[in-house]
């Protein structure tokens, strides 16, 4: 899986990296909360391939990216946001 262009994908439809207010993982999902959950687009979120589903509401989600995927993806997710 290439982790950083799905990543970037994750992020779009989260709204953007300074929606993000935290970033964890556990062992097959990604967990974020969101700023503004009114800049989620959570049916574009589901499609995005590498994603199995979400769970949650609309500021606290979980990411399913599936087994050993969720801590590289979740790192990319981090990076990402620690760009300038």
């Amino acid at each position: 899986m290439a982790f950083n262009k799905t990543a970037l994908e994750i992020l779009e439809k989260l709204g953007g990296k300074n929606n993000l207010k935290e970033v964890e993982f556990c062992m097959t999902r990604i967990r974020v909360s969101l700023i503004e959950g009114g800049k989620l687009d959570l049916i574009s979120l589901k499609k995005i391939n590498g994603v199995y589903g979400v769970l949650g509401k609309s500021t606290e989600l979980q990411i399913v990216v599936g087994p050993g995927d969720a801590q590289e993806m979740a790192e990319a997710l981090i990076t990402i946001i620690n760009q300038k």
